[in-house]
C-alpha cells in the first residue's frame, strides 16, 4: 500500500504542477493560429476564420488581451493583407477569399481543444487555457499507457517524461506536447507489439508533425516480421483483429487528413511544406546542431537524457542486454527517420523554450528507450538511474526555470555566450541561430544572404558571419574598397562563413564606373538593353517573362575586366539564373547577391547575356495572387564597372 500511494502521489503531484504551469499561459509560438481556429470551430463548426472572429476578440478589454499576449496589431495588419479577393498567404495564414482565412497548420489540435474551450467560455476563463488543458490531457494519455504497460516503474517513467522537456512545453500554445506524447506512445506500443495502438498514435502525431509518419514503415516491418514475442511484452505481439484494425485505420486517416484538406482548399498538399521547408537545408551540419548546439540543441535542453542512456548500458541486468540492443536499434531508427526531414525547416531558431521544439518531440524515441531500460533493472538501479538523470537535468531546470521562463529563443544561453566570447573558433552555430540570438530579433525565412552580423566582446570585434556572395561585407570595420580578412575562416553550409579575428583590411582592386542602367516606369526606353523575355516596366523595376530573358549591355571602350552589379530579386522558388554571356555558359548565378566578374572582355563588342529560369512560375499557380504572368527575376538596375589590376 505504501508503494501504491507513493506512485499515485507522484502522478497527482505532476498533474498539480502542470495545472500551476497552465494558469499563467500566454500565446506563444503559433498559438494565435490554433486559438483562432479553435474559436472558429466553436462558433460555427468551421475551420475558416472570418474577420468577425477577430472582431469578437478585439472587443475584449485591452488588459485581458495583453494578459494573454493577443497579437492585436498583427491581426489588424493581417486583415489588411487579406482585404483583396485573391489567393495568397501571409503571417502563418492563407486564404482564397477575403472573408475566409485558414491557419497554415492543420486544425486537429484546435479541434481537440474545442470541448475545453466551450466549457471555459461561460466561466470567462482564459481562452488559452483550453490549449494548455489539451496538452495536459495528452500527458495523461501517455501516463495511462505507461501505467498499463509498465506497471513496475511507471511512476519513474512519468517523472522522466515530465523532466525531459515536457515541463518546458506544457504551457506552449502549440501541438508539441500532442506530438511528443503520441510519438512516445507509438514507439512504446511498437516495442510491445501493439500494432493498432502504434499506428493510431503515429498518425495522430504525424497530423501535426509530418516527419513522424516515417515511423510507419518501421511499424509495418516489425508487424510483418512477427517476432516470437514483442521485445517488451510477455505475450506474442497482437494479431491485428477488428479493434486493432480500427485503431490503425483511424491513425492512417489522421495522417492523411492534412494533405487531403489542403489539397481540397488550396490545391497544395502542405502549405508549411511549400512555404517553410527547403530540402537543400538537410545536412550533417544541421543534424549536429539538432543534437549538440549549446543554444538550442538536445544537449542544451535534455542533457539528463544523454547521461541516462549512457548509464543504462551499465545498470541493466546482463541477461537483458541483447533485448535492450534490439530496443535501442528500433528507437535510433525512429529518431533518425523523423529527424532527417525535419532538418529542412526554414525557421531553425523557431520559438524554442530552452531548446528547439523539434528537438523536444524528436527526443521521444530516446526517452522511450530510457523508460524501457528500467524494466531490465533492479529497483535500486532504477533509483540510481533516476537520480543521475534528474541530477543532470537539475542544472538546466535551475538555469532556465522549471517552465523555461528565464530565457528566450532570441538570446544566447550562458553556454553559447561563453563559447562565443572566449572560444569562438569552437562554436559555429547555424547562421539563423547566430544572427537572431545575436541581434535579439527574428528574421523572416528564408535567411537572406545579404545579412551580416558581427559579435563583439567588450566592444572589440570577435566573430563575423557573412555569405560568400557578400565577401566584401565588413560590418563597418573596413573602409570602402577594402575586404575584411581574419586569422581563421570557417565555411558553413549554404555558402556562409565565419571570420574570426585577428582582423585586417585588404585593399581591393580599384574600379571605374562605366554605366548605370535603371529600369522602371518613367525611365528612358530600355528595349535595346532588354530586347526579349521581359514584361512591361513597373514603378519598381521590370519582371522577367517566361523561362528565357535576354540582356544586351553596351560595348566597353577598352579591353579588360568588368564587374557587373545586378540590383533585383527573385520570385517564388527561383534562387538563381542559368547564365550565358556571349555564348559562354557560366552556370547558375545568384543575381542581386554579388557582382558578376568577367575577365578579359574585348573592346568594341556588346555583351549578350541570356538568363534561363526553368522554375519560373506565376503568382496564381502558387496561390499568392490572381497574377498569371510567368515570373522569375525582377530587375531594377545594372551597374557596370571596369576593374583595374584584377
Amino acid at each position: 500500500m505504501k508503494w501504491f500511494s507513493m506512485k499515485w502521489g507522484v502522478a497527482l503531484a505532476l498533474v498539480l504542477c502542470a495545472l500551476a504551469a497552465i494558469y499563467p499561459m500566454r500565446i506563444n509560438g503559433d498559438g494565435g493560429e490554433y486559438l483562432m481556429t479553435m474559436h472558429a470551430l466553436a462558433e460555427r463548426g468551421s475551420v475558416a476564420i472570418t474577420p468577425d472572429d477577430f472582431a469578437q476578440f478585439v472587443q475584449r478589454p485591452a488588459s485581458e488581451l495583453a494578459a494573454i499576449n493577443y497579437p492585436l496589431a498583427f491581426y489588424r495588419e493581417l486583415l489588411v493583407q487579406f482585404s483583396t479577393p485573391q489567393p495568397r498567404s501571409w503571417g502563418g495564414y492563407a486564404s482564397v477569399r477575403p472573408d475566409q482565412l485558414y491557419s497554415m497548420h492543420f486544425w486537429l489540435y484546435s479541434l481537440l481543444s474545442v470541448p475545453l474551450y466551450a466549457l471555459l467560455r461561460p466561466l470567462g476563463g482564459n481562452p488559452v487555457w483550453a490549449l494548455g488543458l489539451t496538452n495536459l490531457a495528452f500527458c495523461m494519455a501517455a501516463a495511462y499507457y505507461l501505467r498499463r504497460h509498465m506497471p513496475a516503474c511507471w511512476h519513474y517513467a512519468c517523472i522522466l517524461f515530465a523532466a525531459l522537456g515536457t515541463s518546458f512545453y506544457v504551457a506552449y500554445t502549440g501541438p508539441e506536447i500532442m506530438t511528443a506524447s503520441c510519438f512516445l506512445i507509438a514507439v512504446l506500443a511498437l516495442a510491445h507489439g501493439r500494432f493498432g495502438t502504434s499506428v493510431l498514435a503515429c498518425g495522430m502525431a504525424a497530423s501535426q508533425s509530418p516527419s513522424v509518419a516515417l515511423l510507419l514503415p518501421l511499424i509495418f516491418l516489425f508487424w510483418w516480421v512477427k517476432p516470437a514475442r514483442g521485445l517488451l511484452a510477455a505475450d506474442p505481439p497482437e494479431v491485428p483483429r477488428a479493434p486493432a484494425l480500427v485503431q490503425a485505420g483511424v491513425g492512417m486517416l489522421a495522417l492523411a487528413a492534412p494533405y487531403l484538406f489542403f489539397l481540397s482548399i488550396f490545391g497544395v498538399a502542405s502549405l508549411t511544406g511549400k512555404y517553410f521547408t527547403s530540402f537543400e537545408l538537410i545536412s550533417a551540419q544541421r543534424f549536429v546542431s539538432l543534437l549538440f548546439d549549446v543554444d538550442q540543441g538536445m544537449i542544451a535542453g535534455v542533457p539528463g537524457l544523454f547521461v541516462g542512456l549512457l548509464a543504462s548500458v551499465w545498470l541493466i541486468e546482463r541477461h537483458a542486454r541483447a533485448r535492450f540492443a534490439g530496443l535501442a536499434a528500433i528507437c535510433l531508427c525512429a529518431f533518425t527517420a523523423a529527424a532527417i526531414p525535419t532538418l529542412a525547416a526554414l525557421n531553425w531558431n523557431s520559438g524554442a523554450v530552452v531548446f528547439m521544439r523539434y528537438a523536444y518531440w524528436l527526443a521521444m524515441p530516446m526517452v522511450a528507450l530510457l523508460m524501457m531500460s528500467m524494466q531490465f533493472m533492479t529497483q535500486r538501479s532504477r533509483r540510481v538511474l533516476l537520480a543521475l538523470v534528474l541530477g543532470t537535468q537539475a542544472v538546466v531546470l535551475f538555469e532556465h526555470g522549471p517552465l523555461g521562463g528565464k530565457t528566450d529563443y532570441l538570446s544566447h544561453t550562458k553556454a553559447g555566450t561563453l563559447l562565443l566570447d572566449h572560444f569562438p573558433e569552437r562554436y559555429h552555430p547555424d547562421p539563423e541561430i547566430f544572427i537572431e540570438r545575436g541581434t535579439g530579433a527574428e528574421v523572416a525565412p528564408p535567411l537572406s544572404t545579404a545579412l551580416v552580423h558581427l559579435h563583439r566582446v567588450d566592444g572589440q570585434p570577435r566573430t563575423l558571419l557573412r555569405h560568400r556572395e557578400q565577401g566584401e561585407a565588413s560590418a563597418g570595420l573596413c573602409p570602402a574598397g577594402h575586404r575584411l580578412e581574419g586569422s581563421r575562416v570557417q565555411k558553413m553550409q549554404g555558402g556562409w562563413e565565419y571570420v574570426h579575428g585577428t582582423f585586417s583590411c585588404k585593399r581591393l582592386a580599384s574600379s571605374e564606373l562605366l554605366a548605370t542602367l535603371s529600369f522602371g516606369s518613367g525611365l528612358p526606353d530600355s528595349r535595346r538593353v532588354l530586347p526579349r523575355g521581359w514584361h512591361g516596366l513597373e514603378a519598381d523595376g521590370v519582371w522577367s517573362a517566361g523561362q528565357r530573358s535576354e540582356i544586351v549591355l553596351p560595348a566597353p571602350a577598352r579591353a579588360g575586366a568588368l564587374r557587373i552589379w545586378f540590383d533585383g530579386s527573385y520570385f517564388g522558388g527561383v534562387s538563381a539564373s542559368e547564365m550565358r554571356v556571349n555564348g559562354q555558359a557560366l552556370g547558375p548565378v545568384m543575381l542581386g547577391r554579388a557582382p558578376l566578374l568577367l575577365q578579359h572582355v574585348p573592346a568594341g563588342r556588346e555583351l549578350a547575356i541570356v538568363l534561363s529560369h526553368p522554375q519560373a512560375a506565376s503568382p496564381a499557380s502558387r496561390g499568392e495572387s490572381a497574377d498569371t504572368r510567368i515570373l522569375a527575376f525582377r530587375l531594377r538596375a545594372i551597374r557596370i564597372e571596369a576593374v583595374e589590376g584584377s
